[in-house]
């Protein structure tokens, strides 16, 4: 009987220990998360562009101002047109680096004469911006040397 008991404990000690630990290891979806809208403005100046066989090749650094305050820069990989101020399917990505964290983002856009549209979707996140999800829409003007984004969206942070 006291063996019986004995491996009868030690079974229950096992089972708990084992569920005391898979409760720490929560999954992605079970942690919290709260969603916040941001606007601002990011205010580009290109660095050296280039209408290729590929379409558009550009780089240019940001200046964000707003709900997302930092510095950054931005690429432009391709896209579809011959006219360079009529540009289709623009390809690119944009980096931006805060005091709280770094965010990343894809993109897809269009030019038509001084006017950009940009859709920036995040694909990752450093700080508190880890494992964020969200989107941006943004409109830019063609100036001197660069363009001036207004942004606005939302953005889901994870805890």
């Amino acid at each position: 009987m006291k063996n019986l008991l004995f491996v009868f404990t030690i079974c229950c000690l096992a089972v708990a220990c084992e569920k005391e630990s898979a409760s720490e290891l929560l999954p992605i979806d079970s942690r919290s998360s709260y969603v916040i809208q941001v606007s601002g403005e990011i205010s580009e100046q290109g660095l050296n562009s280039n209408l290729g066989p590929n379409g558009l090749s550009y780089t240019g650094v940001d200046t964000w101002t707003g709900d997302l305050t930092g510095d950054g820069h931005a690429h432009i990989y391709s896209s579809e047109g011959s006219d360079p101020e009529n540009q289709q399917n623009i390809i690119s990505k944009k980096w931006l680096h805060t005091s709280e964290g770094n965010l990343i983002f894809d993109e897809v856009g269009s030019q038509n004469g001084n006017v950009v549209t940009v859709i920036s979707t995040v694909s990752k996140g450093t700080g508190i911006y880890k494992n964020a999800t969200g989107q941006l829409t943004m409109i830019g003007i063609l100036v001197d040397g660069g363009v001036q984004f207004t942004y606005n969206g939302s953005l889901t942070l994870v805890d």
